[in-house]
């Protein structure tokens, strides 16, 4: 860092020649910032060196900007524009807003681009609003929502962010099935209701697929009935064997049962 602490009429300055990386988006060869730091005031240069680090902090995030701006990533030139922008001290709003501004803040925006240069592009857009906003699309929701909940999450292991995560993707899941990937700001109310007549018919196939009898409790209900009622077996009781839920029938004993069922009861066994 003793590299970028220079000196120019008895102040301390940032110097710092542009890497060769970004020479060709940075034309200025050699950056000469003052720390407005005076040297008699300061002759170890303390002060003047934590000045040095946040320009050069600042010159660095520039010369990134400058290379996001010129790729085909829509959000990457758009949170370029905005670190500019915050940067040259303005908030970035598009270039229709802008142009509502007073005159005042027209004219201190068009000073700032002056004092850039006017090779400098991204200052240029980053001032006047000159990229977009990129659409939000419902892919990225999870992955924006997790950014803002950082602070929440920074306590939990890996497994415990898997199970605040897994429920939230099924259900963005489900929403691009039904609607599919669009803006999150184009999202209506006929989206709404398609997704809420999915949830019901979901909810009710599934109901009714676990209400449905099976084939052999239907035969057996239509079969053991008749019997049942013809022999007077009243009672059924439960005989839980080895844990299953085995069901057994047991006569009625005779002091219980009606008059015409012990009066219909052979006595003797039946012959041909």
């Amino acid at each position: 860092m003793s590299d970028f602490l220079g000196c120019r009429d008895g102040i301390w300055c940032y110097v710092r020649r542009v890497p060769i990386e970004f020479a060709d988006l940075d034309r200025r060869g050699i950056i000469k910032l003052s720390t407005k730091v005076r040297i008699a005031d300061d002759p170890r240069a303390i002060r003047a060196r934590k000045v040095v680090r946040r320009l050069n902090a600042d010159t660095e995030t520039y010369w990134r900007d400058l290379q996001a701006l010129q790729t085909q990533d829509a959000t990457a030139r758009y949170q370029a524009a905005c670190r500019r922008a915050r940067a040259l001290g303005f908030d970035y709003v598009p270039a229709r807003e802008v142009a509502e501004h007073d005159l005042e803040e027209i004219a201190r925006r068009f000073a700032a681009i002056v004092d850039a240069g006017h090779e400098d592009k991204l200052t240029r857009q980053a001032v006047l609003g000159g990229i977009e906003a990129p659409s939000f699309r419902l892919a990225g929701l999870l992955e924006a929502f997790e950014a803002i909940m950082q602070p929440s999450l920074a306590s939990m292991s890996e497994d415990q962010r898997r199970k605040w995560r897994n429920p939230k993707r099924r259900a963005i899941a489900n929403l691009l099935q039904v609607i599919g990937d669009k803006p999150v700001a184009e999202i209506s109310r006929g989206d709404a209701l398609d997704f809420r007549s999915w949830w019901s018919e979901r909810v009710w196939r599934t109901a009714s697929r676990s209400a449905r009898p099976t084939r052999t409790s239907a035969i057996s209900t239509r079969c053991c009935a008749p019997s049942i009622a013809s022999t007077g077996w009243g009672s059924i009781r439960s005989s839980p064997s080895s844990g299953s839920r085995a069901r057994r029938l047991a006569p009625a004993p005779p002091s219980k049962q009606a008059s015409w069922q012990r009066a219909s009861w052979p006595t003797a066994p039946l012959t041909a």
